[in-house]
């Protein structure tokens, strides 16, 4: 990518992440910005730049199927007679561009998603792909702004094909991140801390703190009783022993679960 042009389109993709930093929802931020320069540079009569534009705001759009192994990356709007744009929809001529992009930019979002579509498309699968798929979803610390939107499910995929293709440093990361957010926010703060013990739950992590995780939760539930949040509490009261599903229970993390569920049932006489 030695032409004007090719580095015109570079620096519109390295200014993305500041335009975007806003957004709650990474991809759907750099979709429209990159339909709102294919508008630009197609007012200004530049073609080629509008459809490489194009291109980026086609493969922005696609939605991400966290739980696929198969095909993770798939239309965003799929009706009854219509869908939105696959992989399996660019043209040669947009998959060239994206081919001679690819390595031009840096490890993030944008790179992991060309990377996916590279891995869905290419025969034979392309594993050396998998490590910069996962940096991408993985480069941005833990964020309570973008954890429901678009995180959780980066991070999901990321640890689907960590677990996949035995790739331990991955899940240490996200147990780690999960760890420390946890050992800061109190249940008088809890923050997204109600998802993230669903998240370790549905994802089988941090396996080892299981313990310490029903502590949090005993907390939690009695904070949220205290203050009559009944439902809230009940969920909470609920969780600890799931914790405990499928690994070896210590004599401590089996007396707390105890403790748990007697404070679950007495919450229930107080309710009733």
């Amino acid at each position: 990518m030695n032409n004007f042009q090719d580095i015109a389109i570079l620096e519109v993709v390295a200014s993305v992440d500041t335009n975007i930093k806003e957004d709650e929802d990474s991809y759907y931020g750099m979709f429209r910005f990159f339909s709102n320069k294919a508008t630009q540079y197609s007012e200004c009569g530049e073609s080629e730049h509008a459809n490489e534009a194009h291109t980026l705001a086609y493969i922005t759009h696609m939605a991400l199927d966290a739980h696929s192994t198969n095909e993770p990356i798939v239309p965003a709007i799929m009706l009854i007679d219509k869908r939105s744009i696959s992989p399996a929809d660019l043209q040669p001529q947009q998959r060239a561009f994206l081919d001679k992009l690819f390595p031009q930019i840096r490890t993030g979002l944008l790179k992991s998603r060309i990377a996916e579509i590279f891995l869905f498309l290419d025969k034979p699968r392309r594993w050396d792909l998998i490590n910069e798929i996962i940096a991408g979803y993985l480069l941005e610390p833990l964020s309570e702004k973008r954890w429901y939107t678009s995180q959780q499910k980066l991070w999901t995929r990321a640890l689907s094909l960590a677990r996949q293709y035995r790739k331990k440093e991955p899940v240490a990361h996200i147990e780690e991140q999960i760890e420390l957010y946890l050992d800061k926010h109190k249940p008088e703060d809890k923050g997204i801390s109600l998802s993230l013990f669903r998240f370790i739950h549905e994802q089988h992590l941090l396996s080892t703190h299981a313990g310490k995780n029903a502590a949090r939760l005993m907390a939690l539930g009695t904070h949220e009783k205290a203050n009559q949040n009944y439902n809230v509490a009940e969920r909470v009261f609920f969780w600890p022993a799931s914790f405990t599903d499928n690994i070896t229970i210590c004599r401590s993390t089996e007396q707390l679960c105890s403790k748990v569920l007697s404070a679950f049932f007495l919450m229930l006489k107080t309710v009733h």
